[in-house]
């Protein structure tokens, strides 16, 4: 019987073992993104007082749209991207990794304020950024592009 042979048994553990290490690789593969936009947001002190009182990284949203429209007449994008940025907020500092299409795919980037709950029903919620997100964008594939920038201040607005 060809399993009492130790030759035939430890053969047939190591295709098992190439099998599964293959597949591992390849759906590893299929689920990395190799294209993106990544970088950090410096950010102002964390607040005393007021409705960003516990406001964290995770509050900010990374967004890019495509430069392309949906129709002649549309305003809105072809596709869009959102990430919240990730860190702790006091460090001074949080990250942020957004997936895109590859060039010549061209977007704009902007960031923004998720939900904040303590901000009142009046408030209309403003970032400011200082530098890092204007113009067109494009990133090649297999390419992780970066772009720093900072928000100067987080402001409720009543209109």
């Amino acid at each position: 019987m060809q399993f009492n042979n130790p030759t035939s048994t430890k053969n047939m553990k190591k295709k098992i073992i190439s099998s599964i290490a293959f597949s591992l690789f390849v759906c590893a593969r299929l689920t990395t993104a190799d294209t993106g936009i990544k970088g950090t947001i410096k950010v102002p002190a964390p607040a005393t007082s007021g409705p960003f009182v516990g406001f964290g990284c995770a509050n900010l949203v990374v967004n890019a749209n495509s430069k392309a429209k949906t129709g002649p007449l549309s305003s809105k994008p072809v596709w869009t991207r959102s990430q919240k940025a990730t860190g702790t907020y006091s460090s001074g500092t949080c990250s942020y990794t957004l997936v895109v299409p590859a060039s010549p795919h061209e977007f704009t980037m902007a960031v923004g304020v998720s939900f904040i709950p303590k901000a009142p029903q009046h408030c209309a919620l403003s970032v400011a950024v200082a530098k890092g997100l204007g113009g067109l964008w494009t990133v090649p594939q297999n390419t992780w592009k970066t772009n720093n920038f900072s928000v100067t201040s987080l402001v409720c607005e009543n209109p």
